[in-house]
């Protein structure tokens, strides 16, 4: 599959969406079948002919991809590891760290994480605890999927979603956004019986999302805002907290929402507070006419995101780091990135995926002279990222449709297959349990999923 073909799903359909008024910058992206020419039908429905990104022998490989089992040898110190029945010591719901997590960016989350692993060496991972009741000798965890040793199998906790995208979890919930329907949906932890509820509706284009425990935050990428719900919700009468100009992924951290857009040239990353900026948000960081923003992540000091080429043939870009208000100045973490995506950050380290070359990277925060370290290379289109005290998790979009995990010091280029078959898994985000992930489908319009697992 060649580079264009190979640039993650949300990142195309975002482009085609948000640039809605501009539909000829929508149909220079040859991935979509339907944007060969200008003169073909580029209308911004978001529909599964658009959304087809791969050949029929590539779907068919697709379907035919099987379980492979690999090493787990992702680098925990087999102290830690020995004791994984007990709940861990995570970095708050969402996918990071700290308190008020969100999926900020593919898989992205806000705040500081928890300390990594006191072993810099890492180590293969002791056997796991009992994690729960036995049903015939299978382990089950707390909501009743079925464990088989060491290993659980995910769980859906609703299907038939119109092709979620963003995902943010709180103590008791999970909410995501309808991409494909216009919603805000929701569904218990423990499990809503494959009956999620609609927090909102009539959205024009949802996409990031973000929670903390008496609000829902998300961004309309058609529509141009950011937007507030109280939860479990608010009769479909959303608070419009800023116009933005196609707002994608969103962070909340300590109490102020960052977002980035979409749309060349406008705006860039922006920020307001979680209780209103009457509608006239701060400017992060300013775009230009050769920039895409992707994911995004934020802790008590900085607020960090991906960027490349906005020409669709150079994909090259950096990773930002702007210490929170800092007047549009942001500088480079690191530079030089293939296709930069999903990004998550913890206490010592920022993490992202580079989609085109499939690395998994880290960078401390306070640099790394431009040379990151490689956790895992030759991914499958690695997408959204979150990270832990101990493990960084990460989405193979395309082809394999896994999830995989990796010690936060290294796996030794082994990462562990947590999850496979999946179909486009897109969003990753965790609490101290469970991971959770987005299935956006490029199969139809409403078998998208969102699904759970057992850390």
């Amino acid at each position: 599959m060649t580079d264009t073909r190979r640039r993650s799903l949300d990142r195309a359909s975002v482009f085609a969406i948000g640039l809605v008024s501009a539909c000829a910058s929508a149909c220079v992206q040859a991935r979509f079948r339907n944007c060969n020419d200008p003169a073909s039908n580029c209308d911004a429905s978001f529909d599964s002919t658009m959304m087809v990104t791969m050949s029929d022998d590539e779907r068919q490989k697709e379907a035919s991809s099987t379980n492979d089992s690999e090493p787990d040898t992702d680098g925990r110190s087999s102290e830690r590891a020995s004791d994984e029945g007990a709940p861990q010591v995570s970095d708050g719901p969402g996918g990071s760290a700290g308190a008020n997590q969100s999926a900020g960016g593919p898989g992205g989350a806000t705040g500081t994480a928890g300390h990594p692993n006191s072993n810099p060496d890492g180590g293969a991972d002791g056997p796991k605890g009992s994690g729960g009741a036995t049903d015939g000798g299978a382990l089950r965890d707390a909501a009743g999927s079925s464990c088989d040793g060491s290993v659980c199998e995910p769980i859906v906790l609703a299907s038939q979603q119109a092709e979620p995208s963003g995902l943010a979890v709180n103590a008791t919930t999970v909410y995501w956004t309808n991409f494909g329907s216009g919603e805000v949906m929701s569904c218990p932890i423990a499990g809503c019986g494959d009956s999620p509820s609609q927090v909102v509706f009539g959205q024009a284009g949802p996409w990031g999302v973000a929670v903390d425990e008496k609000s829902v935050f998300w961004t309309n990428v058609r529509g141009g805002q950011v937007m507030k719900c109280s939860v479990p919700g608010c009769n479909d009468s959303p608070m419009l907290l800023a116009s933005s100009r196609a707002p994608t992924w969103l962070v909340l951290n300590r109490g102020t929402l960052f977002w980035t857009t979409t749309d060349f040239g406008g705006e860039g990353v922006s920020s307001c507070s979680s209780d209103g900026c009457n509608e006239m948000p701060d400017l992060v960081a300013a775009a230009d006419p050769f920039t895409a923003f992707g994911g995004m992540a934020a802790d008590t000091n900085n607020v960090y995101w991906t960027q490349d080429g906005a020409d669709f043939t150079n994909f090259v870009g950096p990773v930002m780091k702007c210490p929170r208000g800092c007047n549009n100045t942001p500088t480079p973490l690191v530079s030089g990135q293939n296709d930069p995506s999903g990004i998550a950050v913890d206490a010592l380290s920022v993490y992202w995926t580079d989609s085109s070359t499939g690395n998994v990277m880290k960078c401390a925060i306070s640099g790394c002279a431009d040379s990151p370290m490689i956790l895992a290379a030759g991914q499958d289109t690695p997408h959204g990222i979150a990270v832990d005290a101990d493990y960084v998790y990460w989405t193979n979009e395309i082809d394999s449709g896994e999830i995989k995990r990796c010690g936060v010091n290294g796996c030794n280029n082994q990462p562990v297959t947590i999850a496979s078959a999946q179909d486009h898994p897109l969003t990753v985000v965790l609490d101290d349990t469970y991971v959770y992930w987005t299935n956006a489908s490029t199969r139809g319009s409403t078998i998208g999923s969102v699904v759970r697992l057992k850390k």
